[in-house]
């Protein structure tokens, strides 16, 4: 099982919810999965070891965010925390693929579920 489906299993067993996998579906830039907890929906991004996106991927996360839709990348880098950027933020270009910046990010540590699930679900600016 790759890094992302592991770390989405493991975000699922942790968040209730109805996720909805959207990675199967053919429209480029379309987050991994779209995720409705306590009337609030969100649409993550879900990254291992590599927090790279392709552009595509960045600017449907862009276009959504600026009427209003609540858009992540959740990265998992590390064992023990989540990395977080919510659009829109910043990027650095690196030919096909985008680097968000590591000013934006927030960190979570995966023992904090609470805590996670208010950034996501609650805190409208993060």
């Amino acid at each position: 099982m790759n890094p992302e489906k592991k770390f989405q299993k493991w975000l699922q067993s942790k968040i209730p919810g109805h996720w909805q996998n959207l990675e199967a579906l053919n429209s480029p830039g379309l987050p991994d999965v779209n995720v409705c907890y306590r009337g609030v929906e969100v649409w993550l991004e879900l990254k291992g070891e590599k927090v790279w996106l392709r552009r595509h991927q960045y600017a449907w996360g862009m276009r959504r965010a600026k009427v209003g839709g609540r858009c992540f990348i959740l990265g998992h880098p590390l064992e023990d925390s989540i990395w977080i950027w919510k659009y829109p933020f910043s990027v650095t270009i690196k030919g096909e693929y985008v680097l968000p910046h590591i000013s934006e990010m927030n960190v979570v540590g995966i023992i904090n579920i609470d805590l996670l699930c208010s950034l996501l679900f609650d805190n409208p600016r993060l």
